[in-house]
């Protein structure tokens, strides 16, 4: 599991997922953790099966993904170009069924918020 403190757990009926300073890490019942994202992990929202997840690679360039916990890994988003190249030092990341808000936190700080493909 994790070497950090968690920062952002989530739970859905599949298992937890559980952000650190190390990355993603998911808790399914039936097995043992798997890591399936490297970097710090800021927040986790789960809606359902599913989880929005912000964090920021080593160099401090966010990433957002989701995750379905009954296929776990996670596909991350493109990001636009003037977040991808932000430094983030934090934020969070709450959702509904239809979208969702996403606060970057560093030297500059951004509020987005996305709507989910159906």
């Amino acid at each position: 599991g994790p070497t950090d403190q968690p920062v952002s757990v989530g739970a859905t009926a599949n298992g937890i997922l559980i952000g650190a300073r190390d990355g993603l890490w998911w808790y399914p019942v039936s097995a043992g953790p798997s890591h399936i994202e490297s970097g710090s992990v800021f927040s986790v929202a789960t809606l359902g099966d599913s989880a929005v997840v912000l964090g920021a690679d080593s160099a401090g360039h966010p990433w957002l993904g989701t995750v379905d916990t009954t296929n776990p890994g996670i596909s991350l988003a493109d990001l636009p170009p003037s977040i991808a190249a932000l430094h983030v030092t934090g934020g969070g990341v709450a959702v509904n069924d239809s979208g969702g808000a996403v606060a970057f936190a560093g030297s500059s700080s951004i509020l987005a918020v996305v709507q989910f493909a159906r």
